[in-house]
């Protein structure tokens, strides 16, 4: 789950753009505020459409959190690709 995470938090790739890029980054690394009314008006998302972004996002941190918790307990350390 972080490496999913640092590839799309860390990569090259401009997830401004694309609708669907938007939806995925909104998922995995979250946006603020301030950028949840920015993809509102420049892509038509609707109150309900971020709602349901933010709680996505929240839902893959909390499976991300218990995926790293048991990274530990089997001693493994999954956080990079190379």
């Amino acid at each position: 789950m972080e490496s999913i995470h640092n590839c799309i938090a860390f990569g090259d790739v401009d997830w401004t753009q694309d609708k669907k890029h938007i939806w995925i980054y909104g998922i995995i690394c979250g946006w603020d505020e301030p950028s949840y009314k920015i993809l509102m008006s420049k892509h038509g998302w609707s109150h309900d459409e971020v709602l349901r972004n933010k709680k996505m996002h929240k839902n893959f941190t909390i499976l991300r959190k218990n995926f790293e918790t048991m990274e530990k307990q089997d001693g493994i350390l999954c956080n990079r690709i190379d």
